[in-house]
Parts: structure tokens; sequence; C-alpha cells
């Protein structure tokens, strides 16, 4: 359950890379218990909830970058083998 990672107090930033329809609810509560976050693209599905995920941010005081990790890059298959 992400909540309990949310709630531990000895975490200090998360990364979200759930399907993107979770990712304002679970980045705007990190932001409430006073975690930074790495987001997965893409950032939210409407204007409304980058809105959202932006006014987090600030009122919590916290760091947040949106990006993506480049997971199917050949060099990743050539690293795995």
């Amino acid at each position: 359950d992400w909540r309990r990672v949310i709630d531990n107090k000895d975490i200090d930033m998360v990364i979200i890379g759930t399907p993107d329809h979770w990712h304002c609810l679970q980045l705007v509560a990190a932001c409430e218990t006073g975690k930074d976050v790495y987001v997965e693209k893409p950032l939210a599905n409407t204007m409304e909830e980058c809105d959202l995920m932006v006014r987090a941010t600030r009122k919590y005081n916290r760091i947040v970058q949106v990006g993506q990790w480049q997971r199917s890059d050949p060099h990743w298959d050539e690293a795995a083998a």
C-alpha cells in the first residue's frame, strides 16, 4: 500500500511510477507528509490535476521533478544480459 510509504517518517522522498490516474492523489499526499517527489510522465490527466499538484508543491515547499525513466533504451537490455 503506497500510503505506508508516504506515512513512513524515515523516508525523505518518493518516486511515483504508478499509472498516471494515481499521480495527483499520490503527489499531493506525499507533499502533505513532507516528502520530495520524482514523478513519471505524464504528470496528470487534466489541467485541474496539474493545478492541485502545483499548489501542494508550493504550499508544503517541496521539491518535485517530472521525468521519464529511459527503461526501454537498448543499453538497459545489454546491461541486464
